[in-house]
């Protein structure tokens, strides 16, 4: 096999395993007792939002800033002074995968209707090149037992900031692939466009926003 040949047929491996995490993952609503505070070692923030009634939702990386994290989020309904347990878990940790496929980097947001909306990066190990901005949205945030829509891709990139609502009522969630020498991606995704994507229409397709993001967040200014 010529040396053309074998790194051909390792960028093919690299990709088929970066595929495995273009799997939904699934959402854990019953979290305990596997993910109760005394199974919980680490913790990194990843965002707060508040609904329409007051309930606080905060979410944040757990496992570690790694191959190994995964997500966990718990409620509280008086402003912080006390929380639930955890009440829903985001853990893409599989036995029998080749490498770890982690859960990290996202947000939480409620949008104009009331609904919360996770945000989050599955990827495997801690960044395979191309990583990918999952979104779920739970229409109940304030009942008992929350609900969420399954899981879906928007692109490829993460979410550090959460969206906002222009004057004209577009939706724009900015998304980007990391920094630093992972700006263009690496293995078998080298090439991959480092430019950033604004998503509008409620985040129903991305469009290019024409420059290399390199500060995830958008805000509207006034032209006059």
């Amino acid at each position: 096999m010529t040396p053309k040949k074998k790194r051909a047929y390792q960028i093919k491996v690299m990709r088929d395993i970066a595929d495995l995490a273009l799997i939904p993952p699934t959402f854990i609503t019953k979290p305990l007792p596997k993910y109760d505070y005394d199974k919980l070692d680490y913790g990194m923030t990843i965002g707060i939002a508040r609904t329409r009634k007051g309930r606080l939702w905060a979410a944040w990386v757990a496992g570690e800033d790694g191959p190994k994290a995964f997500m966990v989020a718990a409620t509280s309904d008086d402003d912080g002074e006390t929380w639930s347990k955890p009440r829903l878990v985001i853990d893409s940790q599989t036995l029998g995968l080749p490498i770890p496929r982690s859960v990290i980097v996202g947000n939480l947001w409620t949008d104009p209707l009331g609904r919360l909306w996770f945000f989050f990066d599955q990827t495997m190990n801690h960044f395979d090149g191309r990583a990918g901005l999952w979104f779920a949205i739970c229409d109940n945030p304030d009942d008992d037992e929350p609900q969420w829509s399954e899981p879906r891709r928007l692109w490829h990139g993460v979410c550090l900031n959460k969206p906002i609502v222009t004057s004209k009522g577009e939706w724009l969630l900015p998304a980007y692939l990391l920094e630093k020498e992972h700006t263009s991606g690496i293995g078998p995704f080298k090439n991959l466009s480092r430019v950033g994507r604004v998503s509008r229409h409620q985040f129903s397709g991305f469009v290019g926003s024409g420059c290399n993001m390199t500060t995830p967040c958008v805000r509207e200014v006034s032209q006059s």
